[in-house]
């Protein structure tokens, strides 16, 4: 059957077994439901009856496909979002589903091995760094006589701590994700599809180290929920999902 786009009026034809389903237009690349209102007479020249202004009653009798239930429904009564036409019974679903970044399957989530395996490379580098940072205040303290053993390992945890946080906080507030993950091509984002903010960045790290000092189970979650998200995600509201 033909069609027509309802965004940009380019015709084309496709099966019949599309009919009721959402497709993307390829020349203007929106969205819409092939619907009987946009197939068949529509790709029909206009007649001088079809050019004029529809008046209030004509456009009320009109009846589209609701992009979320499929059942169709005036158009008077029918909510325009980037044109997608929402019925008032599917509004709170659909929006719900766009504010969690989820209304077009736009992300992949990603599972719970895959940020294992992240976090192992992140440790890895700033374990290195870290060690060889102790060293030479180790050796500062002794060389200025502070030989107390307990102070070189208190001063040494402090300032591995603080470049834990700042390699988090900078690394994730500015490119979206650790060198870990951006290794394994992951990213961090909220739910909209945005990058984290330094503050947000600085606030994640201590969602994830919560949900360390619970006996990791903070993390263990992230195998059993539907978005792959652990206790710091859902504190945080974010999501962890492929880049590439």
């Amino acid at each position: 059957m033909q069609i027509v786009c309802p965004n940009c009026q380019a015709k084309g034809k496709i099966g019949d077994e599309f009919l009721g389903k959402r497709i993307k237009c390829p020349k203007c690349q929106e969205p819409f439901v092939v619907a009987e209102a946009t197939a068949g007479s529509q790709t029909a020249e206009p007649t001088t009856a079809q050019q004029a202004p529809s008046s209030p009653d004509t456009k009320s009798t009109v009846k589209k496909v609701c992009s979320e239930c499929n059942i169709p429904t005036p158009e008077s009564e029918l909510l325009d979002f980037d044109g997608s036409l929402v019925c008032a019974r599917c509004k709170n679903i659909y929006l719900q589903r766009v504010k969690e970044g989820v209304g077009d399957g736009l992300f992949e989530y990603v599972g719970f091995w895959m940020r294992v395996l992240a976090k192992v490379i992140d440790g890895f580098i700033t374990g290195f760094a870290g060690y060889i940072i102790g060293i030479g205040i180790g050796f500062l303290l002794v060389s200025i006589g502070a030989t107390d053993q307990v102070v070189v390992l208190i001063v040494s945890q402090l300032i591995l701590m603080v470049i834990v946080i700042a390699y988090y906080t900078v690394f994730v507030g500015k490119y979206g994700a650790t060198p870990g993950k951006m290794a394994l091509g992951l990213k961090i984002v909220k739910p909209d599809g945005m990058q984290l903010t330094y503050l947000q960045a600085f606030g994640r790290y201590w969602g994830e180290f919560l949900s360390s000092i619970i006996l990791c189970i903070g993390y263990l979650m992230v195998a059993f929920d539907d978005e792959k998200r652990g206790l710091h995600d859902r504190i945080c509201g974010t999501r962890v999902v492929r880049s590439r």
